[in-house]
């Protein structure tokens, strides 16, 4: 049950605030900034107004996950700090001698309370707030995006399905070993995913036909018939985290987890957010995180990033509304162009990647300005997606040839040349910095919990902390 009528209540502690917290403290200049009485209304929704215990108000639980981001604590340590800092309690709008609430209820909040919408809400307020204060005043937006890596360890189908029928086998000869013998024989280490599976179904066909005693072992077939069942059986790369993707940051350097495609403003308010798995090219998020920032009543008029973002779509995109694109175009830009449900470009490795993770070995530029990428044939003839993939293609690997003049390359080659274009690409070290701070200061760098929703509400929320965090300090400035 939320109750939001206040009761009028004295405290002999309060004097306690003005003598242990100084003035210019931080979190006392964004109390004094940051009007946070928002969340309540927004959250009014998600509560029973009639019905059950009385909840701590959403603005005090959102204040208290703002504190966990802000110092990069855990749960459990931002409320120990919260019970013992009076600085956190005078933040959390507080008496000295209150209670604060149990570490479970954050994750209850992040979990049950808050859905996307809210989030996306959360992280437009501050943008409001910071339009209000007049502090955004530049008409250039600047996107870029920035890894997560999962707090799990990637693995293959073939290890995921060895390890469950390794637990389940394990378990039958704790408690039935009289049944060992109808095991199938184990298949080797280097085989394939596909012998794997046929491995598994024969160890599950040999077990439906006795009585299994364990009801844990019962348990562990029931996973294994369940996981056997799945769509997308050999596209899994993790039995802890199955949203984490493969994605690579380099032709040679992969990571394991999720992007966050980020727009902010020149003053380094945070105005789009998109999060998705590690093998998301960035152009396709790019008109998802511009709108958001339209939408939120910022200006544009140009968008500074990097090469990722010099496709045909995209500068069609900046034509359409009247925006200039300030992205250099690679040499090999066409190239880009090309995309099919297997295949798609990686701007970090420069090179195509396909739905298995694989690159492919990019060519020379031809005369006739073409220039070609050919996929390894040895991964090719291992890639469980290679049938439909090839479609009957001769050669046995895949190879794209993309043509690289276009007229709209053309005019933006000849923009490139332009002093506009010019200084505002210099601008684009500030998101470079953004994402430093996100990462090492607020604890973007990984994950704290599993799935891509779990990434969603850290990200947005980090958002939310780095905006309230670089209002307050450029309200000082003013």
């Amino acid at each position: 049950m939320l109750n939001l009528n206040k009761q009028l209540k004295f405290s002999a502690f309060t004097g306690i605030y003005d003598t242990v917290i100084p003035k210019n403290h931080l979190l006392r200049k964004i109390a004094e900034n940051i009007d946070f009485s928002f969340v309540n209304k927004l959250m009014e929704k998600c509560y029973c107004i009639d019905f059950g215990r009385p909840a701590y108000e959403p603005e005090l639980i959102l204040k208290t996950l703002f504190l966990k981001l802000l110092y990069d604590l855990s749960d459990r340590e931002v409320i120990s700090r919260c019970q013992t800092d009076m600085a956190f309690k005078f933040f959390l709008g507080l008496d000295p001698e209150d209670d604060v609430p149990d570490a479970s209820l954050l994750a209850k909040f992040r979990t049950l309370r808050i859905t996307e919408e809210e989030l996306q809400k959360f992280l437009n307020e501050t943008v409001r707030q910071a339009l209000d204060k007049n502090i955004v005043k530049s008409k250039t937006i600047i996107v870029d995006s920035t890894h997560s890596r999962s707090k799990h360890t990637p693995q293959t189908p073939t290890q995921i399905l060895r390890e469950m029928t390794k637990n389940l086998r394990k378990e039958i000869h704790r408690t039935q070993n009289e049944i060992s013998n109808i095991f199938p024989e184990k298949p080797t280490v280097e085989n394939d995913i596909f012998e794997e599976i046929d491995y598994t179904k024969a160890l599950v066909d040999a077990l439906l036909k006795v009585d299994l005693k364990s009801e844990k072992a019962q348990k562990l077939l029931i996973k294994v018939q369940n996981t056997l069942e799945l769509p997308n059986l050999v596209e899994l790369q993790s039995a802890n985290d199955e949203d984490a993707k493969i994605g690579h940051k380099s032709e040679d350097n992969d990571f394991f987890g999720y992007k966050n495609h980020i727009a902010m403003t020149e003053e380094g308010i945070i105005t789009g957010l998109s999060v998705t798995n590690g093998t998301a090219a960035d152009n396709k998020e790019f008109e998802n995180i511009v709108n958001q920032t339209l939408e939120t009543g910022v200006e544009v008029e140009d968008i500074a990033g990097d090469k990722a973002y010099s496709t045909s779509d995209i500068l069609k995109f900046g034509i359409d509304k009247n925006i200039n694109i300030i992205s250099k175009l690679k040499e090999n830009v066409g190239s880009k162009e090309f995309n099919d449900e297997y295949v798609s470009f990686n701007k970090d490795a420069d090179t195509y990647e396909c739905k298995n993770g694989c690159l492919a070995k990019k060519n020379k530029v031809r005369k006739n300005g073409t220039i070609g990428y050919s996929f390894y044939r040895a991964d090719c003839e291992k890639c469980p997606f290679a049938k439909d993939c090839l479609n009957n293609i001769n050669d046995g690997y895949k190879q794209i040839l993309q043509n690289i003049n276009y007229e709209i390359f053309e005019e933006q080659r000849t923009f490139e040349t332009t002093e506009h274009f010019k200084e505002k690409h210099k601008i684009r070290w500030k998101i470079e910095q953004r994402n430093s701070h996100l990462k090492n200061r607020y604890g973007l760098n990984k994950t704290y919990g599993t799935g891509l929703w779990s990434m969603k509400a850290q990200s947005f929320l980090t958002a939310f902390t780095a905006n309230i965090v670089k209002i307050t300090k450029l309200v000082a400035t003013i």
